[in-house]
Formats: C-alpha cells, structure tokens, sequence
C-alpha cells in the first residue's frame, strides 16, 4: 500500500510541474497574442494614413483631370477660332486684290 502511495504521490508531482509548465506555456503564449495584437494595431493604424493618402492623390489627380479637360476643350475652341481667322484673313486678302484690280482698271479708263 505504500508503495501505491508513492507512485501516486509521484504522478501527482508529475501532473503539477506539467500544470505548471502548461501554466508557463500559456503565459507565453498569451504575451505572443498580446504583441500580435499590438503590431496589427500599428499595420492597421499605418494602413489608414496609407488610405488617407491615397484618397489625397485620387483627390489630386481628379483635379489634374478636370484641369486637362478643360485644357482640351479650351485648345478645341481656340483652333476652330484660328482656322475662322485664317479664312478671314484669306477673304481679307482676295478682297484686297480685288479693289487693287478695281482701281487699275478705273485708273485705266
């Protein structure tokens, strides 16, 4: 019966120090936990001034678009005014010509 005793007496003093490492284990485990839940925080609070910042660039280049466009549109007006100039200033000519020829011939009469 003693003998019984001390195995179990053994067994149990085997069941506390493999409680206390799990015990020890788990701490660690825990403290892990804890510091890849810190270090998500810090990705995710440096993932939100990424996006700040990318809402900051898609915010600019929407005003460089709306720049170009009107860019565009306003070198679309001026080229149709150039090529009416460029008419005008053809017209202007011939009819120049034509009152020179007009007045050689009044002169020739």
């Amino acid at each position: 019966m003693e003998e019984i005793l001390k195995k179990i007496l053994t067994e149990v003093t085997t069941l506390r120090e493999d409680v206390s490492t799990l015990k020890g284990d788990m701490e660690l485990v825990k403290d892990d936990i804890c510091e890849l839940k810190e270090g998500q925080k810090e990705t995710n609070q440096r993932l939100d001034g990424v996006d700040q910042h990318l809402i900051g660039v898609d915010q600019r280049l929407d005003r460089m678009e709306n720049k170009m466009d009107a860019v565009y549109e306003r070198t679309a007006v001026n080229t149709e005014q150039q090529i009416k100039s460029d008419l005008v200033a053809v017209k202007v000519e011939q009819l120049e010509t034509d009152v020179k020829l007009m007045k050689k011939v009044i002169v020739a009469q």
